[in-house]
Formats: structure tokens, sequence, C-alpha cells
């Protein structure tokens, strides 16, 4: 007799590995849903980050189409106003003539290309008695029943000395561009107000034109994807179409070759005289290909991945490609600001050197002033890029310090003499409280920079007649305390932290030059000294920055105080 257990074993155990089957097939098949599931939307997601991307170069590349006519306007302002801006008169009563400044402006003007231009005209005005002489357009009397007015009201608002003023005219529905600039006596006084009126829509056609035809607005490595330094044209006029709008909507230059592409963006410039957008569109057949491109190349990927291992894959690819976007978008913004910055030292070197090359200069003493503003500005474009250097090798392992006993005494007074004509041109006055004997253990070159980018911080945000003290002073036990004091609107307490990182400009409305960089880089120098940095308020308003140093020698309790006053102090006006 056979016993009934062994037959419900047997029964038991086909229905255990059914079940066991059937929950690892379905498993698979959840698993394999999952998979595809995630592939497609890795795909998707690609595809959407493809898109963002190339719609981000479109608007970098309306961005910059209208940054170059902006800075190439400037500077044919600058060469036209060149003579008033670089010639002091010598009395009021004796400002350039007239004619010797249409001369001189109108050589300027048909050298950057700005001709025949039926609106171009000449004007003096008298401070003195109000009267206006003028010359060519500016003597129509359509002209002169604005001109005088919007002189009148542009002037009180000139900033700086040497700064010129841009006021907007319309006559008979012809945008007009009026352009003055005061001479000044060596006093700081206005011997004269000299300037000239162009037609704006057609230095704008030419400047925009050529912007257009010159300046690479993509990478050129996103056109031609084999092109190389050295090699190639890097023009790409033909991949994007530009046109610029004034803000009632009138076109004030539209490229030849315009496209209907679905890849278009826009800026605006509000901060511009006049103000003004730029669109700009792609190429069809270029985004087609950069499409097509992306698309080719995430099938070979995908199709040589396993399923499970693809969601790994695609996350990370999608996280990769979320970074590489804030990276692009923070070099973009980074490259932006430094070209700005970088932009008016050049600018002036240029100018200047090309007038003393052309044998423009009407005296010796004018020649040498000349030069001494190339000297001052290449000083200044060196501290930039010298800012630029250490910041890329603070962020890497490239940067070493050269420490050993300095004399800081001596350091500062070197920098602020080099610094005196900086303030000069702000209007500033140094003011420097040094301790005798402070020798600190520390690299030359780099708290060299701290020192000046503290300075130029303190320059750039304080007011036009301020005084900025610099002092070093013991602060404890072997360390030593390096401050810097101006009469800004000092920093408040939510931002003091904020302040010294990387980028970060406080309440910037983009008419304070700078890159972002300085106070982050000297937190990181100062940082791999052993001290520390902090900003507090000053005792008489303003902002004052402290640096902790190591000491080599403790400075003295009593006595041994030098105290030397640098004076700066800009014209008026």
């Amino acid at each position: 007799m056979v016993s009934p257990g062994p037959r419900r074993t047997a029964r038991r155990f086909p229905n255990w590995r059914f079940a066991f089957v059937s929950a690892s097939l379905v498993g698979t098949m959840v698993l394999a849903a999952g998979a595809a599931w995630g592939l497609h939307r890795s795909w998707r997601e690609h595809e959407r980050s493809v898109d963002a991307a190339l719609h981000e170069y479109v608007r970098y590349a309306a961005r910059t189409f209208g940054e170059e006519v902006i800075h190439a306007s400037g500077e044919i302002r600058l060469r036209a106003l060149a003579a008033v801006l670089g010639t002091p008169a010598p009395g009021p009563a004796a400002a350039m003539p007239l004619p010797e400044f249409a001369a001189r402006a109108g050589a300027a003007l048909d050298d950057a290309g700005l001709r025949p231009d039926p609106w171009r005209g000449y004007f003096r005005l008298d401070p003195r008695d109000g009267s206006m002489q003028s010359a060519g357009a500016a003597a129509r009397p359509e002209v002169a029943r604005q001109l005088s007015a919007a002189v009148a009201a542009r002037l009180p608002g000139l900033r700086r000395a040497n700064e010129p003023a841009v006021a907007r005219l319309v006559v008979a529905g012809e945008p007009v561009t009026v352009t003055f600039a005061r001479q000044l006596t060596p006093s700081g006084e206005t011997a004269a107000v000299l300037g000239t009126t162009t037609s704006r829509s057609l230095a704008i056609a030419t400047i925009a034109g050529r912007a257009h035809r010159r300046v690479p607005l993509l990478p050129p490595s996103f056109i031609s994807p084999d092109w190389r330094y050295g090699r190639g044209d890097a023009r790409s006029d033909s991949s994007v179409s530009v046109a610029m709008l004034d803000h009632q909507g009138r076109v004030l230059y539209r490229s030849p070759r315009q496209f209907s592409s679905r890849v278009r963006g826009a800026f605006v410039f509000n901060t511009a005289p006049g103000g003004f957008v730029v669109h700009a569109a792609l190429e069809p057949g270029l985004v087609e290909s950069i499409l097509r491109e992306h698309r080719r190349d995430g099938r070979r990927r995908l199709d040589l991945l396993l399923p499970l291992l693809s969601i790994l894959l695609a996350a990370s690819a999608f996280a990769h490609l979320s970074r590489e976007r804030e990276l692009v978008r923070a070099r973009r913004d980074f490259v932006a600001a430094v070209s700005h910055e970088l932009r008016t030292p050049l600018a002036q070197i240029r100018m200047f050197s090309e007038t003393l090359l052309l044998g423009r200069e009407r005296s010796a003493e004018e020649r040498g002033r000349w030069l001494g503003v190339i000297h001052r500005e290449s000083r200044r474009l060196g501290d930039l890029v010298e800012n630029v250097i250490l910041f890329s090798n603070l962020e890497g392992p490239g940067l070493r310090l050269g420490r050993e006993p300095t004399d800081l005494e001596e350091l500062l007074e070197e920098v602020v003499e080099a610094y005196t004509p900086f303030a000069g041109a702000r209007g500033a006055r140094l003011v420097t409280d040094v301790w005798t004997d402070a020798r600190a253990d520390v690299d030359p070159k780099t708290i060299r920079q701290v020192v000046v980018n503290l300075l130029d911080n303190a320059l750039k945000y304080g007011p036009r007649g301020q005084t900025v003290a610099l002092g070093l002073h013991p602060g404890g036990p072997g360390r030593l305390l390096l401050s810097v004091t101006d009469g800004g609107p000092g920093v408040a307490e939510t931002d003091r932290e904020r302040v010294w990182e990387p980028f970060v400009r406080l309440e910037d409305d983009g008419t304070t030059p700078g890159s972002g960089l300085g106070l982050a880089v000297v937190r990181s120098i100062v940082a791999l000294h052993g001290g520390t940095v902090r900003v507090e308020d000053a005792p008489g308003g303003g902002a004052r920055f402290v640096a902790e140093l190591p000491a080599v020698v403790p400075a003295p309790v009593e006595g041994g105080v030098v105290a030397s006053t640098v004076a700066a102090s800009g014209r008026n006006g």
C-alpha cells in the first residue's frame, strides 16, 4: 500500500515551481518595462536638453551681437571726442576752436566708415555766455532748436570729467545722435562743450553690418565640428540671422539673410543709449544637422547597452548634461563680464596709441599725457589678467606659494604709489597708516594682489571725493591686521558671506565694471597663508575689509608708527 504523503508532495512541487517561474517572468517583464520607460524618458530628456542648448546658444549670439554694437559705438564716440578728452585748454578763453574740432572729429568718423552722412554736424558751446557755434547739419534750424536743450539737459549728469555724453533727437522723423564732452582747463573748469551730430540709422547700419560679418556669434566648432584654431573661417553670418529693433519696433538693422527657424532667441538691452532688442535665428539646415548628429550618436550608444545599465547611464548622462549647461552658463557670464572689463583699458590704449602713431599730438606735453594714459591702463589691464590667472590656479593644484619674510611696509608703499593715478581718475584720496617693522611670512607677489584687489574694490564702489584708508596694525600674538576702509555704502549683514564668493556682485546694475573675482581671490590667497578675512562697518560709515596674516616679528606695542598720506584728487565736475 502506498502512503498518501509522497503523492501530496509530488502534487505540490509543480505548483511551487510554476509560481516561482511566473513570479520571475513577471519580475523580468516589470524590469524590462521599467528599463524601456527609463530609456524612453532618457532619450526624450536628451532631446529636450539638446533643444534647450540650441536656444541658449542663439540667445547668447543675440547678446554677443548687441554688445559688439554697443562697444563699437562707444569706441567711435571716444575717437571722435579724443581731441577734447585728451587735450586740456590753457584757459576758458583758449578752448579749442570749432574748425579744429570739426577737422579732428570728422577724420575719426571718416576712418570709422560713417560717410556720407547728411546729418553730420559739429557744435561748440561757450559756458561763459551760453552761445553756440554750429557747422554742418548742426547749423540747420530744425536741429539747432533741439540741440541746445538736449545738451543743457544732459550736461549736469556727467559723472566724470573725461566722460562723453549722448543725447537722442528726432528731426523730421530721422533719429539723430548727439555726442559731446567738456574740454577742461588744468584747474578743472569747463572751457567749452564740443560735440557732433550723426545719423543714428546710418551709424547702426554700418556698425551692425560690420559686426555681423566679422564677429563670430557662435563657437566655431559649433558650426563646423572639424574646425581648429588657425584653420578655417570663423564667420557665422551665414549660420545666424539677426535683426535689431528699437523699443518702438522700428528696424535699426536687419541682416541680408533672414532664416525662418524654430530655434530663435532675443536679448533686450535696456541700459544702452536709446535701448534696443536683438533677435537671432539659426539656419534651419544647421539645426537639423546638429539634431541628426545627436540622434545618431544617441541611438548608437543606446543599442550597445544592456537595459538595466541604460537606466543608470541615462541618469548619469542627464546629470552630466545639466551640469554642462550650468558650466556653459557660468562660463558665458564670466567671459561676458571679463570681456566687458578688459575692453575699456584696451579701447583707451588702442585709441591713444593710434592717435600717437598718426602724429596728432600738438605738443610734447600732450604726448606725455597720452603716454601716461596708456601706461596707467596697461597696468590696470595687467592687474585684471593677474586676477584671472590667480583664480584659475587657486581652483586647481597650479598655485605654489613662495613664502619668505617680507617687509609689508615697503610692499604697501609700492602698491599705493602705483595706485595713485587710478585713485586720481576717480577723484579719491589714499591715506596710509602703517606700523614699522611689520614683517610677515608671506608670498609677496600674491599678497600684493590682495592689496590691489581690496583697493580696486574700495575705489570702484565708493563715491567720488572719498578717502580710502590703508592700514597695517598688530592683531595679536604673531598676527598682523591689513585693512582697507572706504567711504561707500557698506555691506549689509546678510551679504557679508556672499561677497567673498566667485562671480557675486552685490546690487550690480551693470554700470560698475568688474568680473566678480577680486574678493574671491583675496579670500583664497589669505586662507592659503593661514589667515582669515572679514568685512565690517567702518566707524565713519562705509565698509572695512580686514585680512589677518601671520607675522614674523611682532609689531611694537608703542611708537614706531609711520603715517603717510598720499593724496590723489581728480578734476572737479
